[in-house]
């Protein structure tokens, strides 16, 4: 018999991925048995497998594809049409669970409109966790005075700067979207550049659209 071609062995090792029926049928027509390629079978093998690592991220949820195209294996989340596939992959290990604390959280943009904000606060109870950010320290002394209010708030002072407390806000919650360390968090302000980072929360870390919203003042948490 005469001795099998390099490319031969490599395209048989591909078709042991990509099509098990034709591997077959060219190794009973070449008269090959499987020990004679195994280098190249495992070559195979690993390339795909480098495929994975590359484009499968071990800190989220994918689910995708790899294929061929012009020989070469190629990830994709989602199948090509008129590609074999050989192989999807499924990551759940990291999959986001979510907890129920029964508690919510409602931040406080200091900065925008706060005498409307903080209408209702003295509603809150020991079910909310309530924090004002302000750039300003005479407007969060002027809130900690109000009647009702006293120890149930906690202050956050922000240094200036261009949406300072906006940013503030929106790293310190975005935190919590994500470790899901709350069942509910609220944001008061009539800033609606919160409506933007909310919608990616929602999206990213799996939250009911109703379970994060925007609100222009305490009394309307508590009156819907």
């Amino acid at each position: 018999m005469e001795m099998l071609s390099e490319s031969k062995k490599i395209l048989l090792a591909k078709l042991k991925f990509r099509d098990i029926e034709r591997y077959e049928r060219k190794l009973n027509f070449w008269g090959v048995s499987e020990s004679e390629i195994l280098d190249y079978i495992q070559r195979e093998n690993t390339r795909i497998e480098s495929i994975k690592k590359d484009y499968v991220k071990k800190d989220r949820f994918m689910t995708g594809y790899v294929y061929y195209m012009g020989g070469s294996p190629y990830w994709s989340s989602e199948p090509k049409d008129g590609k074999k596939i050989i192989e999807r992959i499924e990551r759940d290990n990291n999959r986001i669970k979510v907890k129920d604390s029964g508690k919510t959280i409602i931040a406080i943009d200091g900065d925008n409109h706060w005498t409307e904000a903080v209408e209702g606060i003295e509603r809150v109870s020991d079910k909310e966790d309530i924090i004002i950010y302000a750039a300003d320290e005479n407007v969060l002394k002027k809130i900690k005075g109000k009647k009702g209010v006293g120890d149930k708030v906690k202050t956050v002072s922000v240094k200036r700067g261009n949406q300072a407390v906006d940013n503030r806000i929106k790293t310190e919650l975005g935190k919590v979207a994500k470790e899901h360390s709350y069942s509910k968090i609220i944001i008061i302000s009539h800033d609606q550049g919160y409506n933007d980072i909310i919608k990616k929360w929602r999206k990213k870390w799996k939250w009911s659209g109703d379970k994060i919203i925007l609100c222009k003042c305490v009394k309307d948490v508590f009156d819907n």
